[in-house]
């Protein structure tokens, strides 16, 4: 796994694309395409969210905290 520096600022418009997408499908490229970045920095964006534990990429959710 790569080394993490940090989130960057295009790891917050892809969580929110993603959010705004909600609990329909969506692939890379799809969110590549919607905000205009190439498949990779968007794979890169979530392999950042995943090691700040924001996501679970392999299940496609979000981490949220229990509210009791």
């Amino acid at each position: 796994m790569k080394k993490h520096n940090g989130m960057r600022p295009q790891d917050i418009v892809v969580l929110l694309k993603i959010i705004s997408i909600g609990d329909n499908k969506w692939r890379n490229i799809d969110i590549a395409n919607a905000i205009e970045i190439s498949p990779s920095e968007v794979s890169e964006a979530l392999n950042r969210c995943k090691i700040a534990r924001l996501i679970d990429v392999g299940a496609g959710t979000f981490y949220q905290e229990n509210k009791q």
